[in-house]
């Protein structure tokens, strides 16, 4: 009968002998799974922000030059969230006269077994109004819109784009493009999408009105979102990383609404080149 010293020896004995095969191996196998497991984050990762530029919106930003809160036409800019240098939302607004806004728009990916669906929104640091009756009424810091592209997973490498949902303050706008086999259920179909020839595949169009800010798809009926034909334009070229969800750099072009002379501002690029997207 072994005693209890015996027994606890024995154990020991086991125990180390269990540590050292556990061990039994080199430290470049143990380093592969994490990197692995970071290059497939990675590829996952890279593919999304590919699938997101697919299908990215080709965006019309109106401006409005009227009311000291505009900033003549800046206060309609679409910008990031921290373009002032911080993450603080309580400075945004008065941080805008004196800061750059340059152009930025946020992306975001959830993937089912059918569909994967992206949405796209757009930051302004001000909702305004030139009605000074409606300053404490009308006007609010920071306001976030955009839309939700729905693309149905038939084989090829990004889908196809079966409608998207716009949101306009508290209402909700479907539209869909040309052979688009979703249909009006519990909610309505508002129309026909508009579609643009953009870095070698058709991309859904839309806009966002001046100082409320709110977005539809582009189109030249008074039912949905119009522009004038010197709105600013954003197109994306390609998308950077961004925590949680993402970020792509936009071009932009600051041709601002005609002014009370007639004439427009000039036009001109506001983005350097992205250094760092992948």
């Amino acid at each position: 009968m072994k005693t209890l010293f015996t027994k606890a020896a024995l154990l020991a004995t086991g125990l180390t002998l269990s540590a050292l095969t556990g061990c039994d191996k080199t430290a470049e196998q143990l380093d592969v799974a994490p990197k692995a497991a970071a290059q497939s984050a990675d590829a996952t990762a890279a593919f999304k922000a590919s699938l997101a530029l697919r299908w990215a919106p080709v965006h019309y930003q109106d401006t409005d030059v009227t009311g000291d809160h505009g900033l003549s036409g800046k206060g309609d800019y679409i910008t990031a969230i921290n373009f002032d240098g911080d993450w603080s939302g309580t400075n945004n607004w008065n941080n805008l006269a004196s800061r750059a806004a340059t152009a930025h728009g946020y992306y975001s990916v959830v993937e089912t077994g059918t569909h994967w669906f992206i949405t796209y929104a757009f930051f302004h640091p001000r909702d305004w109004t030139d009605n000074v009756l409606l300053y404490n009424i009308d006007e609010h810091e920071n306001d976030l819109e955009g839309l939700l592209a729905v693309v149905r997973k038939d084989g090829s490498t990004y889908g196809n784009l079966q409608g998207i949902v716009t949101v306009a303050h508290s209402d909700f706008y479907s539209f869909v493009p040309a052979g688009s086999p979703l249909q009006a259920n519990q909610e309505d179909v508002d129309g026909s999408l508009t579609m643009e020839q953009f870095n070698g595949g058709l991309h859904p169009v839309t806009a966002q009105e001046a100082k409320g800010t709110a977005s539809k798809p582009f189109r030249t009926t008074s039912s949905t979102a119009t522009v004038s034909s010197t709105s600013p334009r954003l197109r994306w070229p390609k998308p950077r990383p961004m925590p949680t969800t993402g970020t792509c750099s936009i071009s932009w072009w600051t041709s601002l609404s005609p002014t009370a002379s007639g004439t427009s501002a000039s036009i001109r690029p506001c983005l350097p080149a992205p250094t760092a997207a992948s």
